[in-house]
């Protein structure tokens, strides 16, 4: 009766489509506007509207390999892009994580126009390395 049991739960799962990875918004996430570059956590992404990490600011530890949505302000304002250390950050030009760009690994750019990526960033992805 277990063995039938499992097989049976086995092969129900099996069969069900996957569902598609969940997706947050920047604004969903804890953003703390006074951190500083030298206090990066795991998941962290430090991001700025003005090349050179200056403009409006902010910093939000996200989860991993999930959609992160960027509203406004950030949707298209992105200047300075920074990854904490152990993160990479795919980023895309559409909101829902679909056109693939660049990814972008600690450091990250000061100035996103090195990578022709200034302004551009619609969403991302942080995936842990």
């Amino acid at each position: 009766m277990f063995f039938l049991t499992f097989v049976s739960l086995f092969l129900c799962c099996a069969a069900s489509p996957t569902t598609s990875f969940t997706t947050l918004s920047f604004n969903d996430t804890v953003v703390d506007t006074h951190r500083g570059l030298d206090k990066r956590s795991p998941g962290g992404i430090f991001i700025t509207t003005d090349i050179n990490w200056g403009g409006t600011t902010g910093y939000a530890i996200q989860p991993f390999d999930v959609c992160i949505r960027l509203d406004p302000p950030w949707y298209h304002t992105i200047s300075s892009f920074g990854p904490d250390q152990g993160n990479a950050a795919v980023v895309y030009e559409d909101y829902d994580c679909s056109v693939l760009g660049p990814t972008i690994n600690y450091p990250g750019y000061g100035n996103l126009l090195d990578i022709g990526w200034n302004d551009r960033i619609g969403s991302f992805i942080v995936k842990a390395v």
